[in-house]
């Protein structure tokens, strides 16, 4: 069945148009009934369909990316084969273009460059939790999204060729002296096919795609692909400020240790390489984003006590005291309404005597409280008001008069 537009693969999915065709690989856009939306179907080269290692390298690009859950890889929809065995795999349709695109206007911003090498490792970060080796980062394999605003999303393309996962079969491992991936961005162990590439391998590839965007050429060149071999392996890597003097020199330090020779010498992880590489560039910014008003924090808040509002005085509940007092402020009152001017002396009884400093209170005699001393001090108050009276009467010379006597 040849592939054409119309040609229906599978129950949900007809084909639309071609997109793109390559030397392993077809692309087409297709109609998925089933989700009513259009898809990518990608379909492996006549060529090699008839290689079972080719196939079964196509088949594990889908179950590998499928593993790995980010927003940053390319959606699996589907896998199959065609009534006429081609191999096919339904992805996602994405808006936007590839990496590669961007540098044909030279060099571009580190802040940009920031945000592709942030994204690519947060893929890359959870492809190697699940122990899978991408060993194709190159600028086509990473996609800009339009997200709206002027602003990128980053998708990670193409697993065909990634090691590792939970596919232990024999195809899913590295041949001795068999070279995978593209020469320009492989890692010095990857560039000999050695059996011990793991994800610094990646780390390598990502750091000479950020030097290629941030200075508009390739870090490793080679008329031959064993001079380029060469290259990789004993020349001096180019620092990027020497060839974009805009850059600062911190970035130089950040390539020289993500494309380590040794890579023991460079980062222990790609969120590692990527926190780095936001330091050096001036990307990351002092000031933290505000956090979530509708997640609030679990650590309690610290203010010094000279920056803490004053307390309000706290309520207390009344007492029988409260009452007495305010019927002895009442007397008070009236006894001040009918007072003459010595009422000073009048008044002396109903204030408390300050106790001698000499005298010690006496711990024997149980406190009086409750209803008892309060009809006590009530009896007490009214009798000093009564002898104010009379000493005011005396004073004034009534008293007298009240009594009868001439």
């Amino acid at each position: 069945m040849p592939l054409l537009p119309g040609v229906r693969i599978s129950p949900n999915v007809t084909l639309i148009r071609p997109l793109r065709k390559g030397g392993m690989a077809s692309v087409w856009v297709a109609e998925h009934a089933g989700l009513s939306t259009q898809v990518a179907v990608k379909f492996l080269s006549p060529e090699l369909a008839a290689d079972p290692a080719s196939v079964a390298r196509f088949q594990r690009e889908a179950a590998a990316a499928s593993q790995v859950k980010s927003p940053h890889v390319v959606h699996m929809l589907d896998h199959g084969v065609t009534d006429d065995g081609f191999p096919f795999i339904v992805m996602e349709l994405l808006d936007g273009e590839e990496l590669t695109r961007r540098f044909e206007g030279g060099p571009l911003p580190a802040t940009f460059v920031a945000r592709v090498v942030l994204q690519v490792a947060r893929a890359l970060g959870k492809a190697h939790e699940k122990g899978i080796v991408h060993r194709d980062i190159k600028p086509d394999n990473i996609f800009l999204v339009d997200a709206g605003g002027g602003d990128v999303f980053v998708k990670l393309l193409d697993f065909g060729i990634a090691k590792g996962g939970l596919d232990t079969s024999a195809t899913s491992g590295t041949t001795q002296g068999a070279l995978f991936g593209t020469p320009h961005y492989m890692s010095p162990e990857q560039a000999i096919g050695a059996r011990d590439v793991d994800f610094r391998s990646d780390l390598w590839s990502l750091g000479m795609v950020a030097f290629e965007a941030l200075t508009g050429r390739r870090a490793v060149e080679g008329e031959t692909l064993g001079a380029l071999v060469l290259e990789i392996h004993t020349s001096e890597l180019p620092r990027p400020s020497a060839i974009n003097p805009r850059l600062p020199r911190a970035v130089d330090d950040w390539f020289l240790k993500a494309c380590a020779r040794d890579k023991v010498q460079r980062f222990a992880s790609a969120r590692e390489m990527s926190d780095a590489f936001q330091s050096a560039s001036g990307a990351r910014t002092s000031t933290p984003p505000p956090a979530p008003a509708s997640a609030p924090s679990d650590v309690p808040t610290l203010t010094p006590p000279s920056l803490r509002p004053p307390e309000p005085p706290k309520k207390r509940r009344p007492t029988e005291d409260d009452a007495w007092k305010d019927e002895v402020d009442r007397s008070n009152r009236v006894g001040v309404s009918r007072r003459t001017p010595r009422t000073d002396a009048a008044r002396a009884p109903l204030r408390e005597a300050p106790a001698p400093r000499s005298e010690v209170p006496r711990a024997s005699a149980p406190l009086r409280t409750g209803p008892e001393l309060a009809a006590g001090r009530y009896l007490f108050a009214s009798l000093a008001l009564l002898v104010a009276t009379v000493a005011g009467l005396a004073a004034t010379g009534l008293l007298d008069g009240v009594l009868g006597r001439p």
